[in-house]
């Protein structure tokens, strides 16, 4: 795959445990879970379960009292409040890749920083690559009325130290912050707000010519970043790909 720069965000990351649900999104079927879903599941590492999911404020414990009938309690940890509607939100996560700000046009410096994460490879060993723009125009185009959905919103996830972190998040922006522990995952989302009441199944379309598909520990290796005569960078994969 070969990207040259020409926005912020150029392409994406999609892993996968398994080969074949690697090959269910090349063929253009998203699979998105219900929030209450990421609050809940483990792998083997826990890199997935997030008991933070979806929460609408944090409260440290020094700035928080409790009072029930009448009487005041200190809390111990800090407190958390979430809104029982975002559970049955439908989410679909993404690895961004975005150029490096505030970097000299060296090259070395640019690649270091669009590495990813050795920990990445806990999320799945298979991987597809794919270019962001042509990824997003497909989405924006669902007929969304034909999968029960009446909203679509995309962004960047904000990550926050949740043991400084004290106030509450902005309703629509409460969906799209993680705790810092999960930083290195580089998360671009899609909140799904639908009428379907389990896994979502958005089909857009085979994205095929647009992803590079192969195995999450070879993404690294086959990065390669150049800067050409107008002082342009250009961003290739040279993976094996996987059949």
């Amino acid at each position: 795959m070969e990207v040259v720069k020409n926005n912020k965000i150029f392409a994406f990351i999609k892993f996968f445990e398994k080969q074949k649900y690697a090959q269910e999104f090349i063929e253009g079927k998203i699979y998105a879970n219900k929030l209450s879903y990421f609050k809940k599941v483990e792998g083997n590492t826990g890199v997935k379960m997030d008991k933070y999911e979806g929460i609408c404020a944090n409260f440290q414990s020094e700035q928080v009292t409790l009072e029930l009938n009448g009487r005041v309690f200190n809390t111990v940890e800090h407190m958390t409040l979430s809104r029982k509607m975002d559970e049955y939100k439908n989410i679909f996560c993404l690895y961004i890749l975005i150029m490096p700000n505030g970097v000299d046009k060296d090259i070395k410096d640019i690649k270091n920083q669009l590495m990813i994460s050795s920990k990445c490879e806990e999320l799945g060993k298979y991987a597809v690559i794919v270019r962001a723009y042509e990824f997003l125009e497909k989405i924006k185009a669902v007929e969304l009325k034909r999968f029960k959905i009446n909203k679509i919103r995309m962004g960047e996830v904000n990550y926050y130290d949740e043991n400084e972190f004290h106030g509450s998040f902005d309703d629509d922006k409460s969906l799209f912050n993680k705790i810092k522990k999960f930083e290195y995952q580089k998360e671009y989302r899609l909140v799904i707000d639908s009428d379907v009441d389990k896994e979502l199944i958005l089909e857009i379309g085979s994205i095929k010519d647009i992803t590079t598909f192969c195995k999450t520990e070879n993404i690294n290796k086959g990065l390669k970043v150049t800067v050409d005569g107008n002082n342009h960078e250009k961003i290739e994969y040279k993976i094996e790909e996987i059949k």
